[in-house]
């Protein structure tokens, strides 16, 4: 699927203008909710938590902590 020249950014507008859905990804839109966006500290998911498949047994496997939440 093909867009537009300036369909990504007027999408990533609307989106972050509207709702709280996620950080805009476009620097011109960032720029534009700075105020809104708080500066974000982005993490290493390897160094963090050992990588992916660590995360996907720690939260979503049988027996992990979403289940064990979503039990409750």
């Amino acid at each position: 699927m093909a867009f537009s020249a300036g369909a990504a950014e007027q999408a990533d507008t609307l989106l972050n203008a509207s709702y709280d859905l996620s950080r805009p990804n476009d620097p011109a839109v960032a720029a534009q909710f700075r105020a809104k966006y708080q500066p974000a500290e982005f993490i290493d998911v390897d160094q963090t938590f050992g990588g992916w498949g660590a995360i996907e047994q720690m939260f979503f496997a049988d027996g992990s902590l979403f289940h064990r939440i979503w039990n409750r």
